[in-house]
């Protein structure tokens, strides 16, 4: 074995290990290559970067797995007001003798990449027109999301952001377009509107169509009805006009009638108004019963038989 000193025309020598990826081992370090790393920088979007920075489990996660890489590396994640490049550091506190110093960086630069890459970063536009309801179901049902996304609103441009682990930030995107999309088809469908008519073949038909609430209207964005010479028309949002539509129907169809003749004196003392309107008023305790008189009998007209037949006889 060569001696490490030597002296040769009067300067002295010393022999030193020389590693091809390290250069000259410096003196006092032994005769194996012992190194710090070089520090690494690892860039991504920085909106992950945030995201990992600010949620402990994920944040948490991705350091064990590097520690269990290589113990004497440390991440520095950037706070919110400086991870505008989205740059992550990794630096190394003590030496290490296992691989080369080149080959630790490399390793924990393609762990942090790989684990950084599984992160995804999508957003959803929202028609500013459904913007306030999508809101309002947003904090009905999706303020509780898992721990491993986040979600933030852009208001003024009625976006929706969600950045976080892959799988679970993909199913919140789908999640919320579907809402998107259920809020947009409500949205065309109120703006539809339809015309219907309905013919009835007396005016006692329409006196207990009136009577029951049926030729009421509710709200002119969403159903309005007019009668012109017995017709009826429906005019609004399709389901509203097919619902009362229906409504009209059955109560027509299930509606029955009485006629009864009576003395002629009594067809007399009915023109008198006040007793019509004293007469009407004996009769009004039957509900959902009309009648008229056409001065020879009197017909009833209601949506079950017995209060017919109880207005009959009364």
């Amino acid at each position: 074995m060569l001696n490490k000193d030597h002296l040769l025309e009067g300067r002295h020598l010393t022999l030193v290990p020389y590693y091809e990826c390290l250069g000259l081992l410096p003196p006092g370090m032994g005769t194996e290559p012992c190194w710090t790393p070089p520090a690494i920088t690892v860039n991504c979007d920085p909106r992950i970067v945030q995201f990992v920075a600010q949620t402990d489990v994920v944040r948490s996660r991705i350091e064990t797995s590097l520690n269990d890489l290589c113990p004497i590396c440390t991440i520095s994640w950037p706070d919110s007001a400086t991870c505008g490049d989205g740059s992550v550091e990794v630096s190394f506190d003590g030496a290490s003798r296992d691989v080369s110093s080149v080959n630790v960086s490399k390793a924990c630069r393609d762990r942090l990449a790989e684990l950084l890459g599984m992160m995804e970063v999508e957003s959803v536009d929202v028609l500013q027109e459904i913007w306030p309801r999508f809101i309002e179901q947003w904090e009905q049902h999706f303020v509780d999301v898992d721990k491993v996304v986040s979600v933030w609103l852009d208001r003024e441009k009625c976006r929706v952001h969600v950045v976080g682990e892959r799988e679970k930030c993909l199913e919140t995107i789908a999640e919320l377009r579907h809402l998107q999309s259920k809020l947009v088809d409500e949205l065309q469908r109120s703006q539809t509107r339809i015309s219907e008519t309905i013919t009835t073949t007396s005016p006692l038909q329409l006196s207990l169509l009136q009577t029951c609430g049926l030729l009421q209207t509710e709200s002119a964005d969403d159903l309005t009805t007019s009668v012109v010479d017995n017709i009826i028309t429906l005019e609004g949002q399709p389901e509203k006009v097919a619902d009362q539509q229906v409504k009209i129907y059955k109560m027509l169809a299930s509606a029955c009638t009485e006629k009864v003749r009576v003395d002629e004196y009594i067809f007399t003392v009915l023109k008198a108004k006040p007793f019509y309107r004293h007469l009407d008023q004996l009769l009004q305790q039957v509900t959902g019963v009309v009648w008229c008189t056409d001065g020879k009998k009197i017909e009833v007209y209601g949506t079950d038989k017995d209060k017919v037949c109880c207005r009959v006889f009364l």
